[in-house]
């Protein structure tokens, strides 16, 4: 193929293929209408320039355009991808196959060279890449991206004197926005915490969304444990801001935990350790930080050992009912006895509920606990009456997920009719947070439940925030007064005489409402004469009482 201009020759072809003739050095000598449309030259604007108009300046001053047809020439045909340029200026990224020319005497006549416009699909590729690291909600970095980040800082840690922190943070009542405002307004909560977040930390700084409410943070080389502080308490105050949702006001604050990596680790570890501390940390009220040691470590393994004895210890029998008796304080008669629940552990002997409740809430166990509990005491209590031939009364605690559960009472009718116990004889206690959780909803549930005959009453008493007006809605029978309360009555005089006035507006509640009033954490003899004094009904406490196994409690049952 000669190089003069008589030889030059208009290609036809596709509009999505710009296919150009070449010279041996790399003039054009043919275009076609696809190369119009995609570079914009035409015809007569570019036959006779070289291809090398195409490349950016960059890789023109690299040679790039000569060693193509080097390469092309050696090896018969070279593809490469790689951003090109039009006419006016501006950048496509281009699929281009150049494909070398010889004729029958193994002469290089030219070149032949094939390109197509893939920016759509490199655009695509680049999106995908991008969502395959980054959160689609938020734009923050993905769990992927946070391993790959916090290995590398790891790795880079002997060489870079420092401290690496990771930050694990999760959102204080996120459930609460979403259940009673939307998913749109949690989202958008999402949103405005990734927002807070980024700003609050250095621009060199990851911020991450794993999933949820979780957000982590990794910072790189800080400078011992005062910028350690100083990020920590950076981070928690950032988002303990309010943030408009929907036209209403909410009050946002996370719980952090903080892990440091001074020497290599892993970034699975340093992320399970974060998110131990950040438990540590919610389980202290919220809205804090807390920092892991191996004191979180060991605590949180002895809880993880717990939660999986627990799962096992209704089917091996290891639940015990033990009960504490309720005094009439104008008589001194037993009219009652509370079931309390403990845990006859294997490794270590009688548990109480405090070293195994909360745990049990955790995995999702205090249902069924409230349930077998239930069932021990009707049949306990309904044995004495046959036993004693006189009433006796059960009162029996309820977890907030128990009244939530629509099942519960289908489960208190079970047990009072597998123990033939009248429903008069069993009281369910039930606190004041967990009745004003949903308290229109909880209105049927115990509404319901008083149709099946048993009675209720509400614990703790005044530590709470009942309304009134609920109050009187709720089908109740029994107020029982905080212990707080009952322990301050023989204090010093101004404690005593505050508590005693508590005492007795809760006594005048009740008298109005035509409800007992039950006085509990009863400890010493002057607190007995105060609340009998104040009028309560009923007395219970270790000065009346301790609990006791149900053998060993009968005996106070004449």
């Amino acid at each position: 193929m000669a190089a003069g201009r008589d030889s030059r020759v208009r290609v036809g072809g596709l509009r999505d293929f710009a296919i150009v003739m070449l010279d041996p050095v790399g003039q054009v000598i043919g275009w076609n209408g696809g190369a119009q449309h995609i570079k914009g030259y035409r015809a007569e604007e570019i036959l006779g320039r070289s291809f090398a108009v195409f490349y950016p300046p960059e890789e023109v001053e690299r040679g790039e355009p000569a060693r193509h047809l080097a390469e092309a020439t050696a090896a018969g045909h070279v593809e490469y991808q790689g951003w090109r340029v039009r006419k006016d200026g501006s950048r496509f990224w281009a699929d281009v196959v150049l494909t070398a020319v010889f004729d029958e005497a193994g002469g290089l006549r030219g070149f032949r060279k094939v390109t197509r416009d893939i920016s759509e699909r490199k655009e695509l590729e680049v999106q995908l890449a991008h969502l395959a690291v980054h959160d689609p909600l938020t734009g923050l970095a993905n769990r992927t991206l946070l391993v790959e980040r916090l290995e590398h800082a790891l790795v880079r840690l002997p060489r870079h004197p420092g401290t690496v922190a990771v930050l694990f943070l999760d959102l204080d009542r996120f459930k609460l926005v979403n259940d009673t405002l939307g998913h749109d307004a949690g989202d958008e909560l999402l949103v405005q915490a990734g927002l807070l977040l980024r700003a609050a930390v250095r621009p060199e700084d990851m911020v991450a969304r794993l999933g949820g409410d979780e957000f982590v943070v990794v910072c790189e080389e800080l400078d011992g444990h005062a910028e350690l502080e100083a990020v920590a308490h950076r981070v928690t105050s950032a988002v303990r801001v309010p943030v408009q949702l929907l036209g209403q006001e909410v009050f946002l604050s996370a719980s952090v935990g903080v892990v440091t990596a001074t020497e290599r680790g892993s970034a699975v570890e340093l992320l399970h350790d974060a998110d131990t501390a950040m438990y540590q940390a919610k389980e202290q009220g919220g809205g804090r930080y807390a920092l892991f040691d191996e004191t979180t470590r060991t605590g949180m393994s002895h809880r993880l050992q717990l939660s999986s004895e627990l799962h096992r210890a209704l089917e091996r029998g290891e639940l015990r009912a033990h009960y504490q008796t309720l005094v009439d304080l104008r008589t001194g008669e037993v009219v009652a006895a509370e079931a309390l629940m403990r845990w006859q552990r294997p490794s270590d002997g009688l548990l109480s509920p405090g070293a195994f409740l909360g745990v049990a809430e955790d995995v999702g166990m205090l249902v069924d606990f409230d349930a077998w509990m239930m069932r021990t005491a009707c049949q306990d209590t309904a044995d004495w009456r046959r036993r004693f031939g006189r009433p006796v009364e059960v009162w029996v605690n309820l977890c907030g997920r128990s009244l939530a559960d629509p099942a519960l009472p289908g489960r208190v009718a079970d047990a009072l009719d597998r123990s033939q116990l009248d429903p008069g004889s069993l009281t369910l206690e039930i606190t004041e947070g967990a009745l004003m959780r949903d308290a229109a909803a909880t209105v049927g549930t115990l509404t319901t439940l008083c149709e099946l005959g048993v009675q209720l009453a509400i614990d703790d008493f005044g530590t709470g925030y009942s309304s009134l007006a609920y109050l009187q809605r709720f089908p109740v029978h029994a107020l029982k007064v905080d212990m707080s309360f009952v322990a301050q009555l023989d204090a010093v005089a101004d404690q005593a005489r505050g508590n005693a006035a508590i005492v007795s507006a809760i006594v005048g509640v009740g008298v109005a409402l035509d409800l007992r009033i039950i006085a509990e954490g009863i400890e010493t003899s002057g607190q007995l004469a105060a609340v009998t004094d104040l009028g309560c009904h009923v007395g219970q406490g270790f000065f009346l009482g301790r609990p006791a196994a149900r053998e060993d409690i009968v005996l106070a049952v004449p």
